[in-house]
């Protein structure tokens, strides 16, 4: 049995359920045990990713997550600099990431022989790996900070005879700028405003509009380029065509003026705290919240395009060497050159799909774990007994309270089933969710934190989300009558 099993038990264990495979989340995956740019501000000592049929489940150690939570708040009080030198560094090798991808995304890899190709793919891992770097240290903090700004808010609310705790939490952990999404439907909007403008009517095509005004063409076009990676996932990429960009547009109203609730939210913010004498350690959460959310808004761009670059690698050497892309996923950077020799068995890889565990350490991976080693490892690790139970409790994202019937989406691929009125329930949400998001009702997930996904896309929407309460998506089944109390951060069968 391989050592680094004994690591990840049931009591010190977080999962995060995605859809995934290896060659998606290997930059990302490794960079979770690797420092930022030799910074002070510690990671995860070590994780793992159980990989299955294209989903992945995201192992890492909750006492690595206290150890880093409890280090960037110290830090932060003590000297914010400490944290906001690194996000700004960050945040200047991220504007060179961007050009980076824009670049390779539109190379011709047919042209290049299987050493350059070889060559391509390795350097593409190390600029994402080494050059700029992921902050190994974001999702620690986030599943730190939010149980601990909820015991901080507990005891401050007790104190005072505070009735409305979850109130306070979801106002001090509301973001502040709008994400990449954000930027991306405000750029179609423009689009289709200026098409309206320049005299087109909303009855008609939007496409053949387009077609027919080079300047409005120009415009979509180099919008696609721009955000060419994102309806991409760890799954891999998906390419982002004009239909798309313009079946975004036919769905959004043109007419409306923009709200700027990210003003309000910061407004509200300022208003709460100077109404309340919350401790140091309380605005320190608030503040440093604010920061991790643009910061992991601007980790899944990292994250996306890698993974459309990586694609474009894997669509070359299928195209070579005969092999699937179902295989290709399953490889990783230090094979793929392997594979173009054809010196390493390729059934080895492909057994992979079936059930395997990467572990990640000092940004490598450190080893790959197969066959039944693996799954009765993870099977036993995330097995609960569940008895009978008809609600459960998480913290709360969003405010509200509705009822309706359960829609359980475990992968991305059948989001598009929620219906209007549904309650979203999944292991965790990603931008793939969101068509899903906005049909819903609810919002409610297994995963996930204060700055995650679901938190701060269900506050655009305004609509209830309750995150982290672990167990949903065994709990609850399609079809089942539940109210989503977010008031009180309750989910319950009715």
């Amino acid at each position: 049995m391989d050592p680094r099993l004994n690591h990840f038990t049931k009591i010190d264990t977080s999962i995060e359920h995605y859809d995934g495979c290896p060659a998606f989340i290997e930059i990302t995956g490794a960079a979770y045990t690797r420092p930022l740019y030799n910074s002070s501000i510690p990671c995860y000592s070590m994780c793992a990713s159980f990989f299955k049929k294209r989903q992945g489940d995201y192992l890492s150690l909750v006492a690595d997550q206290r150890k880093i939570g409890r280090a960037v708040i110290e830090k932060f009080l003590k000297n914010e600099s400490d944290i906001l030198d690194v996000y700004n560094k960050w945040l200047g090798n991220f504007s060179t990431l961007m050009d980076y991808f824009r670049n390779k995304f539109s190379e011709d890899l047919s042209k290049l022989s299987n050493d350059e190709l070889s060559e391509w793919s390795n350097n593409l891992t190390t600029f994402y790996r080494d050059t700029i770097q992921m902050p190994g240290f974001s999702d620690g903090y986030m599943f730190y900070a939010d149980k601990r700004l909820d015991e901080l808010l507990t005891a401050y609310c007790k104190e005072r005879d505070i009735k409305n705790r979850m109130e306070l939490f979801a106002i001090l952990a509301a973001p502040t700028e709008p994400s990449f999404l954000n930027e991306a439907e405000n750029d179609l909007k423009r689009i289709g405003q200026l098409c309206v403008a320049s005299g087109y009517d909303q009855k008609n095509s939007l496409l053949d509009f387009l077609k027919s005004r080079k300047s409005e063409c120009v415009l979509i076009e180099e919008h696609i380029k721009k955000y060419a990676f994102i309806q991409s996932s760890y799954a891999g990429y998906v390419p982002y065509t004009l239909e798309d960009a313009v079946e975004k547009i036919a769905k959004l109203d043109l007419d409306s003026v923009d709200d700027n609730h990210f003003l309000i939210n910061e407004q509200i913010k300022r208003k709460t705290i100077e109404e309340h004498d919350f401790t140091k350690e309380i605005l320190a959460i608030a503040r440093l919240t604010e920061i991790f959310i643009k910061w992991q808004d601007r980790r899944k761009e990292y994250t996306l395009t890698a993974v459309s670059l990586r694609q474009k690698v894997l669509d070359e050497v299928s195209r070579r060497t005969g092999v699937s892309d179902e295989v290709l996923v399953y490889a990783e950077t230090a094979e793929i050159s392997k594979i173009l020799a054809g010196s390493i068995d390729i059934d080895e890889i492909a057994n992979r799909q079936d059930g395997c565990l990467f572990f990640y350490e000092n940004g490598r991976t450190a080893a790959i774990v197969t066959g039944t080693e693996a799954i009765d490892f993870f099977d036993n690790l995330s097995h609960i007994e569940l008895n009978d139970v008809t609600e459960v409790k998480g913290l709360t994202a969003s405010l509200g309270k509705v009822c309706g019937r359960a829609k359980i989406v475990m992968t991305a691929q059948h989001i598009n089933e929620v219906k209007p009125g549904d309650i979203l329930i999944a292991p965790m949400t990603r931008p793939e969710h969101t068509v899903g998001m906005q049909a819903a009702a609810a919002i409610v997930t297994d995963d996930g934190g204060i700055t995650c996904h679901a938190a701060i896309v269900s506050r655009e929407l305004k609509k209830p989300c309750i995150i982290g309460t672990k167990i949903a998506t065994k709990i609850f089944k399609d079809g089942d009558m539940l109210e989503v109390d977010a008031d009180h951060g309750i989910v319950r069968k009715i």
